[in-house]
């Protein structure tokens, strides 16, 4: 089972240097970059922890509701980068 998580960012992220801050304060994951440039994190063990698709440029009105209900489209606007995350169980 996993769980998907949605984060919606006003600048384009920078998938690497958050994995670079990550490890520079201690934690111990190692990043794969799989097809379609999806990045991968390990546990040191080798156990998959999270996948990272490759952030997308949301600029339409109305995009967010559509995905993702109108309560939630209503605390954000247009532009935004929509990053999603799959972590493992």
């Amino acid at each position: 089972m996993t769980c998907d998580i949605v984060a919606l960012v006003r600048n384009q992220p920078d998938i690497r240097n958050v994995i670079d801050g990550m490890v520079a304060f201690g934690e111990r994951v190692e990043p794969r970059e799989v097809a379609g440039g999806v990045t991968q994190l390990y546990d040191p063990a080798g156990q998959l922890l999270v996948s990272i698709e490759i952030p997308v440029l949301v600029q339409v009105p109305g995009e967010v509701a559509r995905l993702l209900g109108s309560d939630q489209a209503a605390r954000v606007e247009p532009p935004l980068w929509w990053v999603d995350i799959r972590a493992a169980a």
